[in-house]
């Protein structure tokens, strides 16, 4: 283990493998790292596997680990890391601009991520790609002012809770979000 700060961990699992990624100030700044560890927990990189960017979450695309990481610009990459421990490629995802990390999913093919700003939505897949997005401004009261609190992944795709203020009060509303960034009823 590093000797200095780490946090932020994620995880991800082909079945075999787990891909672990997290955050740490090693380095004197804020850096990403991986590890493999076995099925039994044994940590098969110990040094960590250098991740460029900051990590955000991890999944097992069904061929290779895909890692979200951004960059100082704010901008999005998945890095590809596969389940022997190489980087295999670093690729930049479709996302609009100023919309945040929220979720990310298995399933749909190689993976599904969500992003969030204010009333909007949108997914991209395990290769970056956009899939779609959705405006929820229908269900705000006029003059209120949306913000994404907590999203969860479900096996339809994406459950996401979003808080509009309007002076005093709050309303909160649960939002479904299917695969390719259409709306879900539940």
């Amino acid at each position: 283990p590093a000797g200095a700060h780490q946090m932020d961990p994620h995880a991800a699992s082909n079945g075999d493998v787990t891909l672990l990624v997290w955050r740490d100030e090693r380095t004197g700044a804020t850096a990403s790292f991986a590890t493999r560890l076995s099925a039994d927990g044994t940590p098969l990189d110990p040094f960590g596997i250098a991740l460029p960017g900051v990590a955000v979450d991890v999944l097992w695309t069904g061929e290779t680990f895909a890692v979200v990481v951004y960059n100082a610009s704010n901008m999005y990459s998945l890095v590809y890391v596969d389940a022997d421990g190489s980087v295999r490629e670093v690729r930049p995802m479709y996302v609009p601009e100023n919309f945040r990390y929220a979720r990310a999913r298995s399933g749909g093919g190689n993976g599904r991520f969500l992003f969030v700003r204010d009333a909007a939505a949108v997914v991209t897949d395990g290769a970056g790609y956009f899939r779609g997005g959705l405006s929820v401004n229908e269900l705000l009261a006029e003059g209120e002012y949306p913000n994404w609190i907590v999203a969860t992944d479900t096996p339809r795709g994406f459950m996401a809770l979003l808080r509009a203020r309007k002076l005093d009060e709050e309303t909160v509303y649960a939002v479904g979000i299917d695969e390719n960034g259409g709306l879900l009823s539940f």
